[in-house]
């Protein structure tokens, strides 16, 4: 069984118990438990998987934590659990991620059974918005999270690899946070770069001054994901909102079946169908003219999405150029 057939059966569980898992000690028996089992470590041996260690945090400091997933005898994975009907503010002061830097694991783990977050010390460099590299919902993930999660597996841990990866996954988010906030109100710093890459020589102060609405009006329609350290909404996963998932994809494939299909039967003017077996009757000069006079211009018809996009995306600095020096 592949590790996406496992994630399908810890789903079920969820799924099935999720109303009775309302303290820490039934969710890590429910769902932590089968959690490392899936990733191919053994749970009932203290030693892979031990219970209740305690880390030191450094400057003397130390601090019991949930779980820990040992690998040739060191601490690989630290792991920390709240009820599954726990929220967002549950893990707000997780004192783990406060010393990343510090821990001889290289992965920190969050979680309430239904969803999972990933850290490693890369996500300090992010200043006070620590971002994990590897964010996992039991009732909702993607084949590139599957992927992701294999490198957590007994079989294919490597901490550089892993290091390596919440690197790219870090500044990535960096990257797309910065953005979002320019999207806001684009700091000088940003509007004087743009400017430098449409215009010869300096940029004056009033050059630039210009610029700084046309480019937040122009990012105003670029589509950036903002990434947080913790989730938007609260992490109360049930089967009830599976099921609303699933109703809705339903309903989208009941609408999808209702749409009139295309058929080569001729129609009246009046809407009523006419027999394949009808002679074509005979239309004057002028009726001819009038339908084509009416047919839809195929060259008017607009741009696809795809395309439209595209066009937006390669003619980044035209635009900006038309609209600072063109005024």
């Amino acid at each position: 069984m592949g590790l996406a057939q496992k994630l399908s059966t810890l789903k079920d569980r969820a799924e099935d118990q999720g109303q009775a898992l309302n303290t820490k000690e039934k969710t890590k028996n429910a769902l932590l438990l089968p959690f490392f089992q899936m990733l191919g470590y053994d749970p009932f041996n203290v030693r892979e998987v031990e219970p209740g260690p305690t880390v030191e945090l450094g400057n003397g400091v130390s601090e019991a934590v949930d779980f820990a997933v040992n690998i040739d005898g060191a601490p690989a994975m630290l792991f920390q659990c709240e009820r599954a009907t726990a929220g967002r503010e549950a893990f707000e002061k997780a004192t783990l991620l406060q010393r990343l830097d510090t821990l001889e694991a290289t992965v920190v783990g969050l979680t309430n059974g239904f969803s999972y977050w990933f850290y490693t010390e890369v996500a300090a460099m992010g200043g006070t918005n620590l971002l994990p590299f590897l964010k996992l919902d039991l009732f909702e993930y993607e084949s590139q999270q599957v992927t992701d999660l294999k490198r957590l597996t007994k079989a294919n841990f490597d901490a550089e690899e892993i290091l390596s990866l919440a690197f790219e996954r870090q500044h990535t988010h960096l990257l797309q946070n910065y953005f979002a906030e320019q999207q806001q109100n684009p700091d000088e710093h940003f509007v004087r770069f743009l400017a430098a890459q449409i215009h010869e020589g300096g940029v004056s102060d009033d050059v630039l001054g210009r610029l700084q609405p046309v480019v937040q009006s122009f990012l105003e329609d670029v589509q950036v994901d903002r990434e947080t350290s913790l989730p938007d909404q609260d992490l109360n996963g049930s089967s009830a909102s599976l099921s609303e998932a699933d109703l809705q994809t339903e309903e989208w494939s009941t609408d999808e079946k209702e749409q009139p299909q295309s058929t080569d039967d001729n129609t009246s003017t009046d809407g009523s169908a006419e027999p394949h077996d009808a002679a074509p009757q005979e239309r004057s000069e002028e009726d001819e003219k009038a339908s084509d006079e009416n047919a839809p211009d195929e060259e008017a018809q607009p741009e696809s999405p795809e395309n439209g996009d595209l066009e937006q995306e390669t003619n980044i600095g035209k635009e900006l150029a038309r609209k600072v020096i063109g005024d």
